[in-house]
């Protein structure tokens, strides 16, 4: 009974501790907002700003929580490996949405990007990684475009789905290319010129 009392114990403080936190954050938030400085905090509710709280107030509780019950390492806890880890992680994740490209679209007259967040690129399968990478795993993937660049050129993101999810990967790039239309980006752009 000890254990469930320790238990009860570490949940009403996580939830104490979050109420008493959240007003602080929201109004700090807002505060903030206000002045023009993290002005996107505005759009959060309270409701946003309680459930932030509970997640840290549980994070930090945690390790308390962890001594009293005596649990010092994985063995304590009586817990067999998981030979399913890598499947068991994504559990309940849909499918992942990823940039295609680790670049914006560059001019045609390129073979590849010389560099990417400042690191050289010695092939050009080195700034693809990203898009093939996924495919390689067997998973259905789509590209889909998402939106102009400042010059006015397409990015897009790829959508990665469960085995056998080629449905859903489909259904969820129509609805970002329903959500986000390009057009046809403009001809000086493609050339690599600037745009009037």
């Amino acid at each position: 009974m000890k254990d469930v009392i320790k238990l009860a114990a570490y949940f009403i403080a996580t939830v104490v501790i979050g109420a008493i936190v959240a007003p602080i954050l929201f109004w700090s938030a807002q505060s903030l907002a206000a002045h023009g400085v993290f002005s996107f905090l505005a759009k959060y509710d309270f409701e946003t700003f309680f459930h932030r709280a509970l997640l840290v107030a549980a994070v930090l509780l945690l390790w308390p929580l962890l001594r009293v019950s005596n649990v010092r390492c994985l063995a304590d806890l009586g817990l067999a490996p998981n030979s399913r880890w890598g499947r068991d992680l994504f559990a309940g994740v849909d499918c992942v949405v990823t940039p295609c490209m680790a670049v914006p679209p560059f001019p045609v007259t390129e073979s590849y990007p010389q560099t990417v967040a400042g690191r050289p690129m010695a092939t050009y399968v080195d700034w693809i990684a990203p898009t093939f990478v996924w495919s390689m795993t067997g998973l259905p993937v789509a590209a889909v475009p998402a939106g102009l660049d400042a010059r006015g050129l397409p990015v897009g993101l790829q959508v990665v789905g469960p085995p056998l999810g080629e449905e859903l990967v489909l259904a969820v790039a129509a609805e970002i290319a329903r959500l986000r239309p390009i057009g046809a980006p403009a001809h000086a752009a493609l050339a690599g010129e600037p745009s009037p």
